[in-house]
């Protein structure tokens, strides 16, 4: 996977929103490694966060990643007493589609830092940004390629799964 042109303080805890597929569970493990990792399209889980909701977060740590956190909303307001109690650090994620975090971003306002994570941008899956159009690129072979390129993001999309493909018809 590329590096994605985005930033994440750390200093509170997060909640990082966006469509399916654009990258969420890539990017949080790729910048929070050391934090145990919760998943809960895992029944397991969210039978345990559901059933114990407080119990649940002080078991997991003070250092954790909650992904599709929207499949439990009833842990908002024992997650607000944690990280205040415990002095915990959360990063949660999930899907903006499923107006999940009214409620949550309510109850936790002043505790969480809200970030969005859209599909990436053309030329993200290439490298650093490039912020000057170099004049000797102008009808170059690389200036050709480039059309070629922005021509297939714009019919395919900006999905890290998609930009990562081989081929356009993969």
């Amino acid at each position: 996977m590329f590096r994605r042109w985005v930033s994440i303080s750390g200093k509170k805890s997060i909640l990082l929103l966006g469509p399916r597929r654009a990258g969420k569970s890539t990017l949080i493990k790729q910048l929070f490694p050391s934090y145990r990792y919760v998943n809960l399209d895992d029944l397991d889980e969210l039978e345990q966060s559901r059933r114990d909701p407080k119990g649940w977060l002080l078991e997991l740590g003070k250092s954790v990643v909650i992904d599709e956190a929207q499949r439990a909303p009833e842990i908002a307001i024992p997650l607000k007493k944690v990280i205040d109690d415990e002095g915990a650090h959360y990063v949660l994620s999930g899907s903006t589609g499923l107006g999940l975090f009214q409620k949550t971003t309510e109850t936790l306002a002043g505790r969480v830092e809200i970030q969005q994570l859209p599909p990436c941008c053309f030329g993200e899956d290439k490298g650093e940004p490039l912020h000057s159009l170099d004049r000797s690129m102008v009808n170059t072979k690389r200036h050709r390629e480039a059309q070629r390129e922005l021509k297939d993001f714009c019919q395919f999309g900006g999905f890290p799964e998609v930009l990562t493909q081989d081929s356009p018809h993969e």
